[in-house]
């Protein structure tokens, strides 16, 4: 969360927020571990999405240029801001 804090002007308010929210209850599964470690792929499951697939994937929106996230496709598609602000409509 440390970078998304440092660059949130890059990412929608409502997403900093849900990203905010994701981090909590990763944090609280990560830190029981005991809870599911009779269930090994679970396990692997929970710790990749924690430690390796959203960092990725809020790393690589941040990286984006920035006219590229801001704008529309040629195709109409909407942009990356906006879907990641409504997540919920995609």
């Amino acid at each position: 969360m440390g970078k998304v804090a440092a660059r949130a002007q890059r990412i929608p308010e409502s997403s900093v927020d849900g990203l905010r929210r994701i981090a909590e209850v990763l944090d609280d599964l990560l830190s029981r571990p005991e809870q599911w470690a009779a269930n090994p792929d679970v396990q692997h499951a929970v710790t990749r999405l924690a430690r390796t697939d959203l960092p990725l994937s809020v790393e690589t929106y941040l990286n984006l240029p920035w006219w590229f996230a801001a704008e529309r496709g040629a195709n109409c598609e909407p942009s990356a801001a906006n879907r990641l602000s409504r997540p919920d409509q995609w």
